[in-house]
């Protein structure tokens, strides 16, 4: 008999803990829709999105890609990329000094150019040493 309450004890403190446990959560609000899209737009940092009114103001036209000649000059900014065959890598036997660049980056080279003068002391001491 005693050994009976004590499991009917146990087992109402069990249960009792485990729904106190589970009922102790924070309890969310449902959020407006309009919260909900505003959170998601700062996600999108820098993605800017037009109406067709606001297209239609500034003049913005969308159309599909052709070609044609253009009428004018168009600058832009942008890097280009070489296909390996135009691509060439520079390096020295040994270290030194640079004392002149004689081209550009970006500067069309020729075979056999002098790109830049650079001086090495060791260098040259084993030419004087040589003759």
């Amino acid at each position: 008999m005693y050994i009976h309450k004590i499991k009917n004890i146990a087992l109402i403190s069990m249960i009792s803990i485990t729904l106190l446990s589970a009922c102790s959560g924070d309890i969310k609000k449902d959020e407006p829709a309009e919260t909900v899209k505003q959170e998601n737009k700062e996600e999108e940092v820098g993605l800017l999105e037009l109406t067709p009114a606001q297209m239609k103001t500034v003049g913005i036209e969308v159309g599909y890609m052709e070609n044609r000649n253009l009428a004018s000059v168009v600058k832009a900014n942008g890097q280009l990329e070489v296909p390996p065959q135009n691509k060439a890598d520079v390096s020295i036997l040994s270290g030194g000094i640079i004392l002149r660049i004689n081209v550009l980056e970006g500067q069309q080279v020729k075979k056999g150019q002098v790109l830049a003068v650079i001086n090495n002391q060791d260098l040259i001491k084993i030419q004087q040493d040589y003759l």
